[in-house]
């Protein structure tokens, strides 16, 4: 291998071998150019020509029309390898064109840029093979250089020893050897200048062609499609929307009318044998039925009446246990009161007796009296009170279960009446016409017999139980208002009282005074006194200076005969309260209204006998 070097390089070793070799360099640099200006221009030109054919069509539309013109032309004249190429990518490109309807014309539409198809790679325009001719000119320079300074070395290696002819002879080997690297170092410059010259030149004519191109054909892009799609959804909306309408008028007449005439004679003719059959059995099973029906009804009903006839029955019971009670609350009124009005008597009797020994002890036990009878008639009203309102309340309760048992009966048998004509439509349902009407109107008149009798439970039932209710009611009223009127007797019976009081302490004061002149004159006259202390006691008012001429006793006369009245007055207003007490009782508790002789004959005794002391 290193002969073989050696002997290459010693070719070199001559004085005329670099110029040798740059011319080699400069004829190859020229071949390679001639071939790369015919390329180009062969390029350029097939370009040129199909956009030549383009730029013959005026617009969108005359280029659709010619579009298979264009493609029989690049058929024709596609034999020569430029032309094939382009011939190539016009097909695949137009399998891109979409046809579109404007104003009655097709006009065809690319749906990808002509830049994707004609461009120098998918074209095979691109600078090929050419692009490494610059390299390889410096390669050979270089190549040729280094083998020069190896034939110089190994020659100078051949001496005996260096000496300066030698160098010189060295370095002028070197420096001529270096002359073939700075020409292909040239070469490359210029060749890689004349590339990039010709490349341009077909880009621009590629260029041009798809201007051309986006010129005669509309670009259809994604949202274009989607827009047109909106637009035929609508158009087919309203068209399926006219064929619906137009359909289901369509549709219409025939079932209107041809259908029900059809499906009536259909079923006239499945039913007649039906109807013939069933009227031969609707005469012995319609009575079996409504023998059924009737059995049921009257079943439900009585039934029904029953539970109602024991519900009634309680309430009854609860009602007259409380009647009952009530009548025991009054007995006990009466009882109680009675009771009162004997102590009342019996403390005035007890008055009466004790009056004699004393003014402050008989006012002291009239006063322990009252009070006691006006806390034995409050605790006895307000029993009165509380029973009477604890059977209004069960009357109410027992009036208010009675209407609901009432309306269980209407209920229970709104639904016997429903059940039963209920059953009787479920077993006529598969009957005739005819029968189907005439149970039907059984049905209803036993339903409007059920409402009619629960109407007349509830008008005979309901009514008396509200009528009862409202009188609870009313009694309970009345029971409060005459409370009240008890509670204001007892306020009068007090206020009596304390003027009773007041008057026989006055009297205990005149029983001090009885051994005055005027005592002794009194009970010398007293039935003098009681004739006519009245008119003593006018004539004194009428004539003072009558009075005056009298002396003393007629003036202490006087003065007893003004007192007198007022005292008889307080005690008739006493003994009348009373007897107006003990008749209201008596209408309370439901008896005759008597008058009190005991209490009357207790009052007009002391009456007499304070009129007979004084």
């Amino acid at each position: 291998m290193a002969e073989v070097v050696f002997f290459v390089s010693d070719l070199l070793r001559e004085d005329f071998t670099p110029g040798l070799v740059s011319a080699g360099l400069g004829i190859a640099l020229l071949a390679f150019l001639a071939h790369l200006g015919t390329g180009v221009f062969r390029r350029c030109l097939a370009l040129r020509w199909l956009r030549r054919m383009l730029e013959q069509t005026a617009d969108e539309a005359e280029f659709s029309e010619q579009i298979d013109e264009i493609t029989r032309a690049l058929q024709d004249g596609g034999r020569r390898r430029p032309r094939r190429r382009i011939l190539d990518a016009w097909r695949e490109y137009r399998e891109t064109f979409v046809p579109h309807e404007e104003g009655g014309r097709t006009i065809q539409r690319n749906t990808v840029r002509p830049g994707v198809f004609f461009n120098l790679d998918d074209l095979d325009f691109g600078p090929g093979y050419w692009r490494i001719l610059p390299g390889l000119f410096v390669t050979v320079g270089l190549f040729l250089t280094f083998l020069g300074l190896i034939s110089a070395l190994h020659a100078m290696n051949s001496d005996e020893g260096i000496s300066e002819e030698a160098m010189t002879n060295l370095l002028s080997v070197a420096s001529a050897k270096f002359i073939m690297s700075l020409s292909g170092l040239l070469c490359s410059i210029l060749f890689t200048i004349a590339l990039r010259f010709g490349m341009g030149r077909v880009e621009a004519s590629i260029h041009g062609l798809n201007v051309t191109f986006e010129r005669c054909l509309s670009f259809i892009s994604l949202e274009d499609l989607a827009v047109e799609q909106l637009s035929v959804s609508r158009e087919h909306r309203e068209h399926f929307r006219t064929i619906g309408t137009e359909l289901v008028a369509q549709l219409d007449r025939p079932l209107r009318e041809e259908l029900p005439r059809a499906i009536g004679a259909s079923v006239r003719e499945a039913v007649e044998p039906i109807a013939e059959r069933i009227g031969e059995v609707g005469g012995e099973g319609m009575t079996a039925m409504v023998r059924d029906l009737s059995s049921r009804f009257t079943q439900d009903v009585d039934g029904a009446l029953g539970q109602a006839s024991e519900r009634l029955a309680e309430a009854a019971d609860r009602i007259g246990g409380l009647v009952d009670r009530m009548d025991q609350s009054s007995g006990t009124m009466g009882r109680e009161m009675e009771g009162a009005v004997g102590q009342l008597g019996a403390a005035i009797e007890e008055l009466r007796t004790t009056m004699t020994a004393g003014a402050d002890d008989a006012t002291r036990a009239f006063g322990a009296g009252v009070d006691s009878l006006l806390a034995a008639m409050n605790e006895t009203l307000e029993g009165i009170r509380q029973n009477t309102s604890d059977g209004a309340t069960a009357l109410r309760e027992a009036a208010l279960e009675m209407r609901a048992a009432a309306e269980g009966i209407r209920n229970e048998l709104e639904t016997a009446a429903r059940d039963a004509a209920a059953a009787a439509d479920r077993q006529l349902q598969n009957s005739s016409a005819e029968i189907s009407e005439a149970i039907s109107g059984a049905g209803a008149a036993i339903f409007k017999t059920t409402e009619e009798a629960a109407a007349r439970a509830r008008q005979e039932l309901l009514d008396p139980l509200d009528a009862l209710a409202d009188a609870l009611d009313a009694l309970v009223e009345t029971l409060a208002g005459g409370t009240e009127q008890l509670g204001r007797l007892a306020t009068n019976v007090r206020n009596g009282a304390d003027a009773t009081a007041e008057e026989l302490a006055r009297v205990g004061a005149y029983a001090h005074r009885s051994n005055t002149p005027c005592a002794r004159e009194r009970r010398q006259a007293p039935v003098f006194h009681r004739s006519v202390g009245g008119q003593h006691a006018a004539s004194g008012r009428e004539r003072p200076g009558e009075h005056r001429q009298r002396g003393p006793g007629t003036r202490c006369r006087g003065r007893d005969d003004t007192r007198q009245p007022r005292i008889d007055q307080r005690h008739e207003a006493g003994g009348a309260g009373l007897r107006d007490l003990q008749q209201r009782v008596r209408q309370r508790a439901g008896r005759p209204a008597q008058p009190c002789s005991r209490l009357t004959k207790c009052l007009g005794s002391c009456t007499r006998d304070h009129a007979r002391d004084h």
